[in-house]
């Protein structure tokens, strides 16, 4: 049976009155947009059981569908943001050897807040660095290239096995961060602000960060440069 054509509004989108009727099979650029719509009637409240389970059956599909083109479009601007971030705080996160207390003391410091004295990033910081953003980001931008070209004669074997790697580094990946996002907003005191204005006060700064703090302090370190932005509190040390 012949479809009737999917009619726009002035501004060129779909209309979405027209949503409901059948649209051509011979426009596939509008077979997405026909599938969405198809999934969201079955899940409407009045529809019998089953046809709502196949709705959200067939919804998750469609927005799987979507993640997946997202993901692979997105994919290289990870990638150079992982080289950006290597470059740039690369310098920051080598191993000093006051990073071996720390470490030694790492359940204290997450579990009863002991503070031990620690440079501009701490030990648990460059952790999360070398092995989260340079070997799991490394290990998912290697095998995920693998994945999206399979033109270059991987063999199957080859592909099964970077598929394994990429979602595991990945998995590994999304689980870390969120304890990172954990201390980085409500779990440690002061380290949104921190990351929100790029400032922190001499106080924060030295029961934290205790040794970058006195090497600025003492100008082995140069302090940050530039006008303090609005809503940022003032570098003044506690009495």
């Amino acid at each position: 049976m012949q479809g009737l054509p999917l009619q726009q509004t002035a501004d060129g989108l779909p209309d979405l009155l027209t949503f409901g009727r059948e649209l051509s099979p011979r426009a596939p650029q509008h077979r997405s947009i026909k599938q969405l719509h198809a999934a969201l009637l079955r899940c409407d409240p009045s529809a019998p059981l089953l046809a709502r389970v196949s709705g959200l059956e067939s919804l998750f599909a469609w927005l799987a569908s979507l993640s997946k083109n997202l993901h692979n479009f997105i994919a290289p601007l990870f990638m150079v943001s992982v080289v950006a971030m290597i470059v740039l705080y690369i310098r920051h996160n080598l191993p000093k050897s006051y990073d071996f207390q720390f470490l030694a003391n790492a359940w204290n410091v997450m579990a009863r807040g002991k503070h031990v004295p620690s440079g501009k990033f701490n030990a648990g910081e460059k952790v999360w660095f070398w092995g989260g953003v340079v070997v799991l980001s490394v290990a998912v931008s290697w095998t995920g290239l693998i994945l999206l070209f399979p033109n270059f004669d991987q063999t199957r074997a080859a592909m099964q096995e970077a598929w394994i790697w990429h979602a595991t580094a990945a998995l590994l990946y999304i689980a870390i961060s969120f304890g990172h996002m954990y201390l980085g907003t409500i779990g440690l005191e002061g380290s949104y602000q921190a990351m929100r204005t790029g400032w922190v006060d001499e106080s924060w700064a030295k029961e934290h960060h205790q040794i970058w703090y006195e090497e600025v302090k003492s100008g082995r370190r140069d302090a940050p440069g530039g006008a303090i932005p609005a809503g940022a509190p003032h570098m003044k040390e506690k009495a």
